[in-house]
């Protein structure tokens, strides 16, 4: 799980589904189910372009969202 102040959005893996569940900080709906890499389980967050890296747990699958 990783939280993005800027844009008020909390990220949620889910690496049996492949996919990362987006949302809203205020209202907590989901507003999105994005599918990533193989196994996704480790976030970054960039502050400076704003940006939430996803790794896969095999390490072979990047995702920026």
């Amino acid at each position: 799980m990783c939280y993005d102040p800027v844009e008020n959005k909390l990220y949620c893996a889910s690496a049996k589904s492949d996919t990362v569940a987006v949302i809203d900080g205020t209202t907590h709906l989901m507003l999105a189910k994005l599918v990533v890499g193989d196994d996704a389980n480790s976030f970054c967050y960039d502050s400076i372009d704003h940006k939430m890296n996803v790794e896969g747990r095999s390490h072979t699958s990047l995702t920026v969202i």
